[in-house]
């Protein structure tokens, strides 16, 4: 049988106010055991052990409600914690399955060998996102664009600003497909969209 954290909680609690209960019963009783035989071991009088006694019992007292406090506190904390986890836990909107990640995860054209040499644009499906870096001067830096199109022997690109295709227009460019396979060594494809199935 599975318990929350708030049953165990209460549970907690309800054993500490007995083992606090079974406390105070030992004091008073040991209370009345000395009162009546200290006075006859002891050299004290009974004023001043009821004075000793009754600073005992308001510690013992003091401590119990520190216990109380804490537990209220625990209790409180995880009851936030369960609302805030019905509240916010169920829907996340940003969580892909892993299926989809190995989909869309990046992956080089071949299968992991390098990409061919030559046009490797003109045959990109229209939506595929990938990286590319310079020829000429070998950097760290990768571009990040959008094949858009294909017209004309011509294709349109579109550059990516993290995962979204800028939206200056201005900023698209139609490419001679052989002459930017020249220049830009293919890194990687991001993400090649699925066509759509025609019923």
């Amino acid at each position: 049988m599975a318990f929350s954290d708030t049953e165990l909680m209460k549970q907690t609690y309800a054993g500490l106010i007995l083992i606090v209960k079974e406390l105070q019963w030992s004091l008073e009783r040991q209370k009345c055991l000395n009162v009546n035989n200290v006075e006859l071991k002891h050299s004290r009088t009974r004023d001043q052990l009821l004075t000793e006694r009754e600073a005992r019992n308001r510690q013992v007292e003091f401590d119990l409600m520190n216990a109380k406090d804490y537990i209220n506190s625990m209790l409180i904390d995880t009851e936030n914690k369960e609302n805030l986890m019905k509240e916010y836990g169920i829907a996340v909107s940003d969580v892909i399955s892993f299926d989809e990640f190995r989909k869309n995860k990046a992956r080089l054209r071949g299968g992991g060998s390098a990409p061919p040499e030559g046009d490797w644009l003109s045959d990109m499906v229209c939506g595929t996102e990938f990286l590319v870096r310079p020829k000429t001067q070998k950097t760290w830096i990768l571009a990040k664009f959008m094949h858009a199109g294909l017209r004309a022997g011509c294709v349109l690109v579109i550059p990516m600003q993290g995962d979204e295709p800028v939206q200056d227009d201005k900023q698209w460019v139609w490419v001679d497909p052989v002459e930017l396979c020249k220049f830009w060594e293919l890194r990687a494809i991001l993400l090649v969209p699925e066509a759509p199935v025609m019923e």
